[in-house]
């Protein structure tokens, strides 16, 4: 994993309006620190770690599949940390039956603190 320099950033969540505020979020007060890359498919997510090197997934806990079946689909292309993130009260447990590295509950006031310090 990245020690220096920008981490990457991963975020999966089929809801496109929550991406997009992601993406301006990381791009206007993140930009020196992460990249962020947003997907809204699981395939397309699989696709562009398969050719990238990445630090940080954050996995929507709704996404089609389910945690379990997602996270072993992408430890296939990544290796990369796993983070689920939902406004589920039992996130807690849920990610780790799921095998995620971390999760972050929405809503994440310091998601860009959270997600250095999971960095390393």
């Amino acid at each position: 994993m990245q020690r220096s320099g920008r981490h990457t950033i991963v975020m999966l969540d089929d809801d496109v309006d929550l991406l997009e505020s992601f993406r301006l979020m990381f791009r206007s007060c993140f930009r020196e620190v992460f990249k962020f890359h947003g997907f809204a498919t699981l395939d397309e997510a699989s696709a562009f770690l398969r050719g990238e090197r990445c630090d940080i997934v954050l996995l929507d806990l709704s996404m089609p599949r389910g945690p379990h079946e997602n996270i072993k689909q992408l430890r296939q292309n990544t290796t990369a940390r796993i983070v689920l993130h939902s406004a589920w009260h039992d996130l807690r447990e849920i990610a780790a039956d799921a095998g995620a590295d971390g999760f972050l509950e929405k809503p994440c006031p310091m998601i860009g603190a959270e997600i250095h310090r999971l960095c390393g």
